[in-house]
């Protein structure tokens, strides 16, 4: 298993900052096993090119997509959070969260789910100022 850096720019702040993910190795790049929270266009399965600047795997492009996509959520009362989670779970979702905040979830959509359910159920609760969420990568784009 190998680390790699995705720079990305934080939009609150306008700073580029890193985020690391779990890949695996293959004959033409590395497949990324891990969630990318923070870095958009990409998705757990994807297999990307690096660029190795001392010994630092740092993200480079694309080379095939998985099909699957990544959402974000954050949630403003996070009374409602195991409940989401779990009717996201219900319509196909992967659930990941970070261990420092369980306002912010990501969703791991397998390429296989159909995602119209999910983005309805995500946009109601968007509607009615439960959260909001971000496409961060749409897999079949």
């Amino acid at each position: 298993m190998h680390q790699i850096a995705l720079i990305y720019l934080e939009e609150i702040d306008k700073q580029y900052e890193e985020e690391m993910v779990s890949a695996l190795k293959e004959e033409n790049g590395y497949r990324i096993c891990s969630m990318p929270f923070f870095a958009k266009h990409l998705a757990i399965g994807d297999l990307v090119a690096i660029d190795d600047e001392g010994g630092i795997h740092y993200f480079d492009d694309i080379l095939e997509k998985s099909g699957r996509s990544t959402i974000r959520i954050i949630f403003y009362n996070e009374s409602i959070v195991n409940g989401t989670l779990n009717k996201c779970k219900a319509l196909g979702a992967i659930p990941n969260t970070l261990e420092k905040s369980r306002t912010l979830v990501a969703l791991d959509v397998p390429a296989d789910v159909d995602y119209g359910p999910l983005r309805l159920y995500l946009e109601d609760g968007q509607n009615n100022g439960f959260w909001e969420y971000e496409e961060a990568c749409l897999g079949w784009k």
